[in-house]
């Protein structure tokens, strides 16, 4: 007895006593049986069942049976029908060693100040505001600490969730970089003279 039959017998077992649609008008088919030769139906005024050979249905189950039109075909379907739905399984996991920054507070609530509810990017007004009533903006480090960037008001904007993400992965986050660079410049000199 090989195991691809012993898996779908115990499969088609579970249909014994159920209606299966025939594929032409015939009618529905009932499972009586399964046993080592095949599925046995029965179909409503015929006494006799009839069986839908062992080695038709491996064939459907085995090769999906999408080009065959046997009923064979037809019970595999019900089957995979009457499946329980799978739990989903966990996706694996990775041990990763990071090293993080420990940033200012101080700088991050003082660019956001400094910024008054606006995107230091774009100019746009933050698209919301947070549980606390404060514009939701992020603060960007233009040189990222990781490339040696002090944690400063100084190297550092406040951007809208877009902008930001931008600024780490669009095609021309460089020369944004630079322009909101220029911009912070320009807005720390005018604080300065002011």
């Amino acid at each position: 007895m090989d195991t691809d039959w012993q898996a779908l017998k115990s499969e088609l077992e579970k249909l014994i006593g159920t209606d299966v649609p025939a594929r032409n008008r015939s009618g529905p088919r009932r499972v009586v049986a399964v046993d080592d030769e095949g599925v046995w139906l029965s179909r409503r005024g015929k006494p006799q069942p009839k069986p839908v050979p062992r080695r038709d249905l491996l064939w459907a189950w085995t090769s999906g049976g999408s080009k065959q039109r046997s009923f064979s075909v037809t019970l595999i379907r019900a089957v995979l029908a009457a499946r329980p739905p799978r739990p989903h399984e966990p996706p694996p996991q990775t041990t990763v060693t990071v090293t993080v920054f420990e940033r200012s507070n101080a700088v991050r609530v003082a660019v956001r100040h400094r910024a008054a509810g606006r995107c230091e990017v774009c100019r746009k007004r933050a698209p919301f505001e947070t549980a606390d009533h404060v514009p939701f903006l992020e603060v960007h480090h233009l040189t990222w600490l990781a490339d040696g960037g002090l944690d400063t008001v100084e190297n550092a904007v406040a951007a809208c969730p877009n902008c930001h993400r931008e600024l780490h992965l669009g095609a021309s986050s460089k020369t944004l970089t630079e322009k909101a660079r220029r911009a912070l410049g320009r807005k720390l000199a005018a604080q300065s003279h002011a």
